[in-house]
């Protein structure tokens, strides 16, 4: 998924013992699930090329309902890196969360060895919004903060992305069909 001399992520997940890995990766899927609340949620999609799982897009809502505002994380299989198609699984969850969701605000943010991550925000209209520090291991780690607004994403032509099923889910996200503002659909 990554060079091994580089660490993407803020906790090591990538670095478990082989032994360990499918189970602690199905268990963090898991949490996320039982912890799931109306007013605080992970909504991982699971991305697929050519049938095959490559990578996962997620979103997460805090008070979503209120605030509007959407994380975005993700990983990509290291082999599929740098073709487009982390922009473009980003692109389709971030369509959802602005034409779909209501969202307002999109932000991410991106150690600085993440250079396709960073890459991606910008590519898609994120505007840089301030630097964080984090221990990552025993070293501290810069990290890239980014911020998108709904008016920006709706100023760029974006594909369109259809979801079908989504009213009965919405009650899961904190939201009712009434608080989900028309949004432009580009092509």
């Amino acid at each position: 998924m990554h060079d091994p001399d580089v660490r993407p992520f803020g906790n090591l997940w990538t670095e478990r013992p082989e032994d360990q890995w499918d189970s602690g990766f199905v268990q963090y899927f898991w949490a996320q699930r039982a912890t799931w609340k109306p007013d605080a949620w992970d909504l991982p999609f699971a991305v697929y090329l050519d049938g095959n799982p490559v990578g996962v897009q997620q979103l997460r809502g805090l008070s979503f309902r209120i605030v509007r505002d959407i994380g975005t994380g993700s990983w990509l299989s290291r082999e599929l890196q740098g073709k487009g198609i982390g922009t473009e699984m980003r692109a389709a969850v971030l369509s959802f969360a602005f034409s779909y969701l209501g969202a307002e605000l999109a932000h991410s943010g991106a150690y600085l060895t993440q250079q396709g991550w960073i890459g991606v925000s910008r590519k898609l209209g994120y505007r840089e919004n301030g630097h964080r520090r984090d221990r990552v291991a025993d070293a501290a780690s810069d990290a890239i903060l980014f911020r998108l607004t709904r008016e920006n994403w709706f100023a760029q032509n974006r594909p369109v992305v259809e979801v079908e099923g989504l009213a009965p889910c919405l009650p899961l996200l904190g939201l009712t069909p009434d608080d989900i503002p028309a949004a432009p659909r580009t092509a």
